[in-house]
């Protein structure tokens, strides 16, 4: 053999040996095979099961609007002693009068425009049982007198929310009793039942709670016409009101302070029972 057959020889060996390594590296690159994949599958399977299971375990039971209303009862029984320990809100301040006022009577026209072409139902008329419970009360405790009432959110919102203002025997004081009924559609929760009473100071004109504040400056008597025969033309009582978060809500006379509509029965006792507490009365 020629040393040239012999260098031929050896370069062969050496590509031979340089196209295995490189088809090597060529499946190494393009990952696991078929068999591989199905191997790690099977020892992942059990993690992926048991991730599902816990994740099962930890979602939140749902709630029903029953469950609801039985958490707002429960709620507003543990809140009637705390409610009764709660200081008043400072009274309200030039700045705070002003913008209360110009808020209300943006809201009140508004209201009373859509009532005028029909597009709102007529607000109440400022009640004479009203007017003349009130004008009983003013010979014991006058500085409340502009407060009490039975008032709703009139046109202010899409769901009906009350205000019952009740007269004390101690002078310059009143109970204050809020109450949204639940609302549902098709078993959801659209408002929640929301129930509240506390106990306010009348200072100086001002209705002074530890959930809200009014001035009876700010209360609006407008006469209503809507062009209507003339059972359409009355007069028409507001009070608006600011709440403790910031918010001012609108509210009208409806008649003398009575439970709301839709109150529930099963709290019926034991808000009175309360009320008469607090030295408060419905008569």
């Amino acid at each position: 053999m020629t040393r040239k057959t012999i260098v031929l020889i050896a370069a062969f060996v050496a590509l031979g040996t340089a196209t295995v390594g490189l088809v090597t590296a060529i499946f190494t690159q393009r990952g696991p095979t078929a068999q591989q994949q199905q191997l790690a599958a099977q020892r992942t399977a059990p993690d992926d099961q048991g991730k599902k299971l816990a994740e099962q375990g930890d979602s939140p039971p749902k709630t029903t609007p029953q469950m609801q209303a039985i958490a707002a009862r429960t709620a507003f029984k543990n809140s009637l002693a705390l409610n009764a320990k709660e200081k008043p809100l400072p009274p309200l301040n030039n700045s705070d009068l002003l913008h209360i006022k110009s808020a209300a009577k943006q809201q009140i026209d508004q209201s009373l425009g859509l009532a005028g072409v029909g597009k709102l139902g007529p607000p109440p008329k400022l009640d004479k049982p009203l007017q003349s419970f009130r004008n009983q009360w003013a010979k014991t405790n006058p500085t409340v007198t502009p407060f009490l009432g039975l008032w709703y959110d009139y046109g202010f919102t899409l769901y009906p929310s009350y205000l019952s203002i009740f007269p004390s025997r101690v002078r310059g004081q009143v109970c204050v009793l809020e109450f949204t009924p639940q609302q549902t559609v098709a078993a959801e929760v659209l408002v929640e039942e929301f129930l509240s009473l506390s106990t306010a100071k009348v200072i100086n004109g001002q209705l002074l709670s530890s959930r809200l504040r009014a001035d009876k400056s700010t209360i609006v008597q407008t006469d209503f016409d809507n062009g209507y025969p003339v059972d359409y033309d009355y007069t028409a009582e507001f009070l608006p009101v600011l709440w403790q978060n910031g918010g001012i809500g609108i509210v009208a006379s409806y008649s003398p302070p009575q439970l709301p509509p839709e109150f529930p029965q099963d709290l019926t006792s034991q808000v009175k029972q309360e009320l008469s507490n607090r030295g408060c009365t419905m008569d």
